[in-house]
């Protein structure tokens, strides 16, 4: 079998398992249009008494937070950490080890089920909020639109390659959990899951510029409401330059706990 078709094979499985797991993806069917629902509230609520917050009218803020909201459930990427985690507790990477594939785009394409299933509920509720709410969401025009995807897509690679990292770290420290756990509350914190970055103090916003948690979110809604107070192109030079050293870093880690596996006689 070419190396392409093991790739595609193995997106089919990740397609495959939506039904397999059916009840499990139709209750995160049920639930994901709630946490949505939840959080604009929140955001209905700050706006209650006021129709400007730091920079944000009612209209935007609602945006922003149904946009991150969408972007945070559909491209998580959280699972990779916990997946390499068992496979490498369990012995399970010499099957991968004896095909003529990439090790980590191998696992990547592992992944993509799940998220193609939540965008597609993304794209349904942001379409049916634009119809029926159309005076409290922003539609951007399609320039501005399609920059967005590019980013958030790209901040999805970012995120795959940060929790590959931490999963191959299972070789030395035999529990990931807890790194996941600091990871993944960094990135909500530094990348603006909950709130505009721009309302925090002015030095956690400049010092959270130089790192890779504020592509996660902020940066592609921002682009999106045309407020992004950073160069575009400084943007794309920045996350390619993430892209690359992360990926560089990740070869070597791998190449390292990989000389690990087969010394330990996995």
């Amino acid at each position: 079998m070419s190396t392409v078709r093991l790739y595609v094979r193995q997106v089919k499985i990740s397609l495959q398992n939506l039904w397999v797991y059916r009840w499990d993806f139709f209750g995160d069917f049920i639930r994901f249009p709630i946490t949505i629902a939840m959080h604009l509230l929140i955001f209905i609520f700050l706006f209650s008494d006021t129709s400007i917050i730091t920079g944000y009218t009612r209209t935007e803020g609602i945006t922003y937070i149904l946009i991150v909201s969408m972007i945070s459930r559909s491209l998580s990427q959280r699972g990779i950490a916990n997946m390499m985690e068992l496979k490498i507790l369990r012995g399970e990477l010499t099957n991968d080890l004896a095909l003529p594939v990439n090790l980590s785009l191998f696992n990547f394409s592992r992944r993509v089920g799940y998220p193609i299933y939540l965008t597609v509920i993304s794209i349904v509720i942001f379409t049916l909020s634009a119809l029926f709410f159309p005076a409290t969401i922003i539609l951007a025009s399609l320039p501005r639109a399609i920059l967005t995807v590019a980013f958030a897509l790209t901040a999805m690679l970012i995120q795959m390659q940060i929790y590959y990292i931490v999963g191959i770290l299972t070789f030395w420290l035999k529990s990931v959990g807890f790194i996941t756990r600091i990871i993944s509350h960094l990135q909500e914190l530094l990348g603006g899951r909950y709130f505009p970055l721009s309302w925090l103090p002015v030095w956690i916003f400049q010092f959270s510029i130089f790192l890779p948690f504020i592509q996660m979110y902020y940066i592609p809604v921002t682009i999106y409401l045309s407020k992004e107070t950073i160069s575009l192109w400084f943007l794309g030079f920045q996350m390619l330059a993430w892209l690359v050293g992360l990926q560089l870093f990740l070869g070597w880690l791998e190449k390292k706990g990989l000389e690990r596996f087969d010394g330990e006689g996995g």
